[in-house]
C-alpha cells in the first residue's frame, strides 16, 4: 500500500471482518491522529465481544500540533468519540518524546493488529504492509504484548449504573480525600449540594437496589459537598443556558433519570434559592461567552489527583471516565484554577440572572 486511501480501505476490511466474529480483538500501536481509523471505531457494532487495546505514547514536555493545540488534548478530543461507542476499549501510555521517537523508529513504526491479519504503515499513514502469515502474526502480537506490559494506564472509565452506586460514591470519596479544591465545569449548575436528606426521600426511585442504603450514602457524599462550599474549596463553573431543561422538566444530568422522579415546581425554586446564595458567595459562577454554551453530554470535575469526566453514550448508558495522567492533570489543573475572570459573570450578576429563573418559575 502506497497511498492513504489505499491504507484506509485495508483497515476498514481488517476491522469490519474482525468486528463480526464471536470474539474478535484489536490491538493498535499508533498516536490518535489518524482520523479514518478512530471515526471507524466510534461507529462500528460488533456482532460479538470485541477487545480493543491501544498503546500511544505521551509527551513529558508541552509539545504543540501545527493548529498551536496541544497534543495531549488533541489526542484526548478524537479518542472520546470511541468511548462514546462504548466498545471494550483499554488505552495504555508509555512516555517519551514523540517528535524524536518517531524520527528514530524504523519506516514503518506503527501497527494494527487483528487475529487474522496485521498491518505495519508509517507515521503519515501513506505507507503500508499488510500481512497475513501466521507466524509474522503471532510474532506482531507478541511485539505488541512486550509493549503494554510497560505501559502505565491513564485513563479508566466505568459505567454509572443502579446496581453499582456505592462503587461509585466511594470512588468519589477516593478522589477528594487528598483535594484541596474541587472544580466542576459543566452546562447546569451543579445541584446535589442542596438535596438535602427530606428531598432525597421524595425524588428518590425506590425501585433502585438497595434504595435506603444508597440514599444514605448519598445524603453523607452531598452534605461533605456543601460543607466543602462553605469552606471555599468547591468552584462550579456552569452556564445560563444549561439550567433550561431543570428550568422546564426538573431534570438534571449529573444523576441519570432511572435514580430519580423530576422536581416539582416548589422544589425548583428551593434549589435555585441555594444556587443564588452561592452565586453571591462566589462559589457557583455562570460562564459568558465564549464559554456560554458547554457540550450538554460532558460534565468535568477536577478533583485532587483525578479529573472525571462524565457523559452518556451513543446507547443512552451513563459512564463516567477518569483522568490520571499528570501532565494532563496538570494542563486542566492550571486552565480551570487560573480561569480569567471576564469569562464569567460577577457575583451581583449571576445571583440577579437566577433571581430571574426564580421568578419565571413562580409565574408558573
Amino acid at each position: 500500500m502506497n497511498s492513504r486511501q489505499a491504507l484506509d480501505s485495508s483497515v476498514h476490511q481488517i476491522l469490519l471482518s474482525e468486528s463480526i466474529k464471536t470474539n474478535g480483538r484489536i490491538a493498535l500501536f499508533l498516536q490518535p491522529d489518524y482520523p479514518f481509523l478512530l471515526n471507524l471505531l466510534s461507529t462500528i457494532r460488533p456482532a460479538g465481544s470485541l477487545q480493543i487495546d491501544h498503546i500511544f505514547s505521551l509527551n513529558h514536555t508541552a509539545q504543540f500540533t501545527e493548529a498551536h493545540e496541544l497534543y495531549e488534548l488533541y489526542y484526548l478530543r478524537n479518542l472520546f468519540p470511541v468511548y462514546m461507542n462504548k466498545l471494550d476499549y483499554h488505552i495504555h501510555c508509555f512516555y517519551t518524546n514523540e517528535i524524536s521517537h518517531s524520527q528514530t523508529l524504523s519506516a514503518l513504526p506503527y501497527m494494527i493488529l487483528t487475529s487474522e491479519y496485521a498491518i505495519t504503515c508509517s507515521s503519515d499513514y501513506q505507507i503500508g504492509i499488510l500481512y497475513q502469515d501466521p507466524e509474522i502474526l503471532s510474532t506482531l502480537w507478541n511485539l505488541f504484548y512486550s509493549h503494554r506490559d510497560l505501559c502505565q494506564p491513564a485513563f479508566q472509565t466505568f459505567p454509572i449504573i443502579a446496581d453499582d452506586l456505592p462503587s461509585l460514591f466511594q470512588f468519589v470519596k477516593n478522589t477528594r480525600s487528598s483535594a484541596d479544591l474541587i472544580i466542576d465545569i459543566q452546562p447546569e449548575a451543579c445541584i446535589l449540594p442542596f438535596l438535602r436528606r427530606d428531598l432525597l426521600d421524595d425524588i428518590f426511585n425506590r425501585d433502585i437496589p438497595m434504595a435506603d442504603s444508597v440514599i444514605a450514602m448519598a445524603d453523607t457524599l452531598f452534605l461533605n459537598n456543601m460543607q466543602l462550599i462553605n469552606d471555599g474549596k468547591f468552584l462550579i463553573y456552569f452556564t445560563e443556558y444549561g439550567m433550561s431543561r431543570f428550568l422546564q422538566e426538573g431534570l438534571f444530568e449529573e444523576i441519570p433519570p432511572a435514580f430519580y422522579h423530576p422536581l416539582n415546581i416548589e422544589q425548583r425554586i428551593r434549589i435555585l434559592r441555594e444556587i443564588a446564595k452561592c452565586c453571591y458567595n462566589g462559589s457557583y459562577r455562570i460562564l459568558r461567552k465564549p464559554l456560554n454554551h458547554l457540550s450538554e453530554n460532558l460534565r468535568m470535575c477536577l478533583c485532587g489527583n483525578t479529573c472525571s469526566l462524565t457523559y452518556q453514550t451513543n446507547s443512552g448508558d451513563h459512564m463516567c471516565f477518569a483522568i490520571t495522567e499528570p501532565f494532563i492533570l496538570q494542563i486542566l489543573q492550571d486552565f480551570l484554577t487560573n480561569m480569567d475572570p471576564d469569562v464569567y459573570y460577577t457575583p451581583d450578576e449571576a445571583k440577579a440572572i437566577i433571581d430571574r429563573m426564580i421568578c419565571q418559575l413562580e409565574a408558573k
